[in-house]
């Protein structure tokens, strides 16, 4: 066996694409059809939901069990929410957030309980550079903890 043999099978795999850190955000989830002229009709009523960590490919959240593979739903922070009956809602008031991202479409990979990873569909630009900008923050500070407890 070779040297270069050797070094390539010890390289640990990253399974990931993306950095990703724990993140927690309230959001308002909302199922809806979309149209051939890409508008959408929202259908299904809402739910609420928190992020557990966040990437730029995606998202881990904690919902209420009405999400399944393959669904594609729009989350919302409390920025973003503009329907009349959902500023009444009892919820709303209960959200804080100091992020603020547009609507997000995602789609639903895989369920376990109350837990489901996301993927973004067609993850605009502004939203890219908000949530790799908090990413990149809560990465970094977790790395300067675990130096300093190693320490």
């Amino acid at each position: 066996m070779t040297s270069l043999q050797e070094t390539s099978e010890s390289v640990a795999i990253n399974r990931r694409n993306f950095v990703r850190a724990k993140i927690a955000i309230k959001m308002c989830g909302f199922f809806f059809e979309q149209g051939d002229d890409g508008s959408k009709a929202y259908t299904g009523g809402c739910f609420m939901c928190k992020s557990l960590d966040m990437s730029e490919g995606g998202m881990q959240i904690i919902h209420n069990g009405s999400l399944k593979p393959g669904d594609i739903v729009e989350l919302r922070t409390k920025n973003a929410i503009t329907f009349p009956k959902c500023l009444k809602c009892d919820q709303y008031y209960n959200m804080r957030s100091k992020i603020e991202l547009q609507p997000l479409t995602v789609r639903v990979v895989w369920t376990q309980g109350g837990r489901c990873g996301l993927e973004y569909v067609n993850l605009s630009n502004f939203n890219r550079n908000v949530i790799s900008k908090i990413v990149w923050q809560k990465h970094i500070e977790e790395t300067r903890k675990e130096k300093q407890t190693k320490q």
